[in-house]
């Protein structure tokens, strides 16, 4: 076999020196809320507004995007519009003031929706969505019912829903009586720290008032349905004693068994 030939056949490695260790190599660990490349670019929006998909993740400074992929618009003069549809621009200067939406947190499954211009979401007795109001009431209350990839509808204090119309500067309205209705889906993206989302033995059932001290342990064996947790109804005067003779848990238990929510009850 001729020398050019055999010298094909030979595999070229680093020289190894007897004692010298074989260096390893590791591997990155991405942080927490990172994307990967394709996920990336359909789930933030404008770089940093991510999608919220709780209950929990509703609060504070948000975008809500209609089924056209258009934001809801507050107008100077109150009215409420879309605008159009959000592309994925390289030159993104981020969103207007006029479609960033402050969701406040009035009770477990209720909220108000203020707009730039200081003023609240509002539908009166025809559907008529507006924002004039600079105090809330029952016609500024909105029921978010969240589904498990996200989709959330706005069920309003006359129980018909928010509804966006299909193109740009349409009037928004609440008639639609059924979540099968086109215009009633939405989607809420924030710019807020993403909290991690706990697990259901993570919640501190001791401490705190005795409707909390409930609260936390209905989160810890239901899912949120309905657009509120199933608690006992029952005297809370029950926990106070049972909280004094140490049998707390057991009591809560006993009354999560008497609701037949979960399966966890016995």
């Amino acid at each position: 076999m001729a020398d050019n030939e055999l010298m094909g056949k030979v595999r070229s490695s680093a020289l190894k020196f007897k004692g010298s260790k074989k260096k390893k190599h590791k591997k990155k660990r991405k942080k927490e809320g990172d994307h990967d490349g394709a996920s990336a670019s359909t789930d933030l929006r404008h770089g940093v507004w991510w999608p919220a998909k709780t209950m929990e993740h509703l609060t504070g400074n948000m975008l809500i995007e209609s089924y056209v992929q258009a934001y809801l618009w507050a107008v100077d003069d109150g009215s409420m519009t879309i605008g159009h549809p959000w592309v994925d621009d390289v030159e993104d200067n981020g969103p207007s003031p006029e479609q960033i939406i402050t969701v406040v947190h009035v009770s477990e499954n209720r909220v108000a929706l203020k707009t730039a211009y200081g003023r609240y979401v509002s539908v009166d007795e025809s559907g008529r969505v507006t924002a004039r109001e600079e105090a809330m009431g029952p016609r500024e209350l909105w029921q978010p019912i969240v589904t498990e990839d996200g989709t959330t509808f706005l069920r309003s204090a006359s129980k018909l829903y928010l509804t966006a119309p299909g193109e740009p500067g349409g009037v928004v309205h609440a008639r639609s009586d059924s979540i099968s209705d086109e215009g009633v889906a939405f989607r809420f993206h924030s710019c807020g720290t993403r909290q991690k989302k706990k697990k259901a033995g993570e919640y501190e059932i001791e401490g705190g008032s005795l409707v909390n001290m409930e609260e936390n342990f209905a989160r810890k064996f239901q899912s949120y349905q309905d657009g509120h947790w199933k608690i006992s109804s029952e005297d809370k005067r029950a926990l106070k004693e049972a909280r004094v003779t140490g049998t707390l848990h057991e009591t809560l238990l006993d009354r999560r068994a008497k609701l037949k929510a979960d399966r966890y009850c016995k």
